[in-house]
């Protein structure tokens, strides 16, 4: 049971590196849909396209920047061993 606990927490695990790589692409890929569905929303005249085309571009960024990819994943943390007093 212990070693399935284990594999469970492992799944999710970025270093800190892969977090600000994570944060960086999120914002990026943010400030770049919003500029594009602005300009598209604008160029129809539609709101709706607008709202619409920044929705995907955030489930975008989400299925991007969500999952703990190896990518993420590349400078883990070594930590010192515990010791005992």
């Amino acid at each position: 049971m212990k070693a399935v606990l284990k594999n469970l927490m492992d799944i999710g695990k970025i270093d800190f590196k892969g977090q600000k790589l994570a944060e960086n692409i999120q914002y990026a890929l943010i400030v770049l849909t919003a500029i594009i569905s602005l300009a598209a929303g604008n160029f129809m005249q539609s709101i709706s396209i607008m709202l619409y085309s920044f929705l995907a571009g955030v489930i975008l960024t989400i299925l991007v920047v969500s999952p703990a990819y190896p990518a993420y994943n590349k400078n883990p943390v070594q930590w010192l061993a515990h010791k005992e007093d």
